[in-house]
């Protein structure tokens, strides 16, 4: 017995098919046509999980698929910064002049440095002034524990060495007699 199978034309959008789908947002079960696209990307994805050789593609596939995503971000971001925005009040009424989102940032971080706080030195100083004397403040305390605790182990071993020493004169003056 001989079986013949002709076919015509086949392409990826050619339908081999049906899959099975549930929808959450409408609670809803149905059915669409699967592609032979669709189990060719099934058997690809499937051999990149699970056959060896195929993990450093996967590696690499994550890779430029991370630095695309970060390149798409990137330019979101870049486009939402340089946007004109409407200030507004508390209440959402428009105030001023149209700016950039970019250009608030950079009146607040400005309006935050120069903020001033009641200091114990007779003058106001801005919030950059005491962030700085406080990382002056961390960075020597951290240097003179070290240098206080190098200097108490010189004074430790010399108070040893001499109390080694004191007990071995006196012993000696003790078996002398």
């Amino acid at each position: 017995m001989n079986l013949t199978v002709t076919v015509d034309e086949i392409a990826l959008d050619s339908i081999v098919g049906e899959v099975y789908a549930y929808d959450p947002e409408a609670d809803e079960r149905h059915t669409r046509p699967q592609t032979l696209a669709d189990l060719i990307a099934a058997q690809f994805v499937e051999r990149l999980v699970t056959v060896p050789g195929y993990q450093v593609l996967a590696q690499e596939v994550t890779k430029a698929r991370s630095a695309l995503i970060r390149e798409r971000i990137a330019a979101q971001i870049e486009d939402e910064l340089t946007k004109p925005i409407r200030p507004t009040n508390t209440w959402g009424e428009a105030t001023g002049a149209p700016t950039t989102l970019r250009a608030e940032i950079s009146r607040i971080a400005a309006d935050a440095v120069k903020v001033t706080t009641p200091s114990n030195r007779n003058r106001e100083e801005s919030a950059l002034e005491k962030l700085i004397r406080t990382e002056i403040g961390v960075a020597l305390a951290k240097e003179l524990a070290g240098f206080v605790a190098d200097e108490k182990a010189k004074v430790v071993a010399a108070v040893r060495a001499k109390a080694a020493e004191l007990i071995a004169t006196a012993v000696k003056e003790g078996v002398g007699r």
